[in-house]
């Protein structure tokens, strides 16, 4: 379905409240610059989120493989010039523009072989602690990272400067990964729940072999090899639907679209306080979603064997 029949669902069954009415005055298009379409546009975003991450009383969790997401990411280090050496402090010259020196990162002196880890930045000025050797003025540093959170990026983005997880401008926000994969080896990295493990990391760079999931991104147990690429799934929610297309439809499996109709009633009458209707329409909806299946029902049963084929009429 798409975003104008969908509010148009929503706008009769709920007996075309004059404030919701989002038609042009001959009727004909929907006017994408009212106030009536854009809140209703909005609810139907409001349901893509809800309807994609439902879950149930039982404790089971919808799964829908439209919005799960896999993208690349090359782990080089930061690198510049090394000057205004003092013990705990340095500059870092020759920097690209925009480039992000978080802390947390380990900074790797090139001729001295000289470590510390990044305590706070200053525009370029870099504050260390842990320092180990003594890094030398005009040499060039390596700054390697083991924290990759998601990161915005447009069409056309470098990857080789990428210092997060790259995920595209208009998809959806992102919510958590599902797995980390090397490329090269094909291997999936573990994932370990003890935090123990990272705070007495030592200063090696070597390839990493398990993540610790944090809010919007992962840990290495490691500073990753340099040039390491990996592949990062994760789970997102759908992309945002615009007031201008109406012809644009919700990235969900069409399967659900239905769902976000009776989304959409169930707000109309929650908000004029209808509620035994809004009660109702809650519990379709509900209904609705426990018997819909995803494409990972299908596959389950298809793996199983559930799914069989019958001859008409039994």
């Amino acid at each position: 379905m798409t975003i104008l029949n969908i509010v148009k669902e929503i706008f009769e069954s709920l007996g075309e409240p004059s404030d919701l009415d989002f038609w042009n005055s001959t009727r004909t298009a929907a006017n994408t610059s009212s106030v009536a379409w854009k809140r209703l546009v909005d609810v139907v975003n409001e349901g893509c989120l809800a309807l994609s991450s439902w879950k149930w009383p039982n404790g089971r969790q919808i799964r829908m493989r439209h919005v799960e997401d896999v993208v690349y990411l090359k782990m080089n280090p930061v690198e510049g010039v090394c000057s205004g050496v003092l013990p705990s402090s340095l500059e870092m010259a020759g920097l690209a523009d925009g480039t992000n020196l978080q802390a947390g990162k380990l900074l790797v002196g090139e001729e001295s072989g000289a470590t510390g880890i990044v305590l706070w930045s200053s525009g370029t000025t870099l504050m260390l602690t842990g320092v180990e050797g003594s890094f030398v003025e005009g040499e060039k540093g390596k700054l390697y990272q083991r924290e990759w959170k998601f990161e915005t990026v447009t069409a056309g983005y470098d990857p080789e400067t990428v210092t997060g997880i790259p995920v595209l401008a208009g998809k959806g926000a992102p919510i958590d990964v599902i797995g980390v994969y090397d490329v090269e080896s094909g291997i999936a990295l573990g994932e370990t729940e003890r935090q123990e493990r990272y705070v007495s990391v030592g200063r090696n760079v070597v390839a990493p072999s398990s993540i610790q999931r944090i809010p919007r991104g992962f840990v290495l147990d490691t500073w990753p090899s340099e040039g390491m690429v990996v592949a990062v799934r994760f789970t997102r929610g759908p992309g945002v639907l615009g007031y201008t297309d109406t012809e644009a439809e919700p990235e969900l499996p069409p399967q659900f679209h239905w769902g976000l109709v009776l989304w959409g009633k169930w707000w109309g009458l929650q908000r004029s306080l209808e509620t035994n209707d809004a009660y109702a329409v809650r519990k379709d909806l509900e209904s609705f979603m426990s018997q819909t299946r995803t494409e990972y029902d299908f596959q389950d049963e298809f793996v199983t064997g559930q799914m069989k084929a019958y001859p008409e009429g039994r």
